[in-house]
């Protein structure tokens, strides 16, 4: 049978020790928080355009 990505993660994930998990959760989260801050900043990016060109329209 053969096994989904999920599942040869969580067989790779059991092997580790308890420091290892830690380090792991920590790249995650960093992983995690890089994408979540680059979404924000793009989202950021998109709405200060929106205005500018807003203000040009009111001017």
């Amino acid at each position: 049978m053969e096994k989904t990505k999920e599942e040869i993660i969580v067989e790779i994930f059991r092997q580790f020790t308890p420091a290892n998990k830690r380090n792991f959760m920590k790249m995650l989260g960093v992983a995690v928080n890089a994408e979540h801050n680059m979404r924000t900043s793009m989202e950021n990016e998109q709405a200060a355009k929106v205005f500018a060109n807003r203000q040009e329209f009111e001017e």
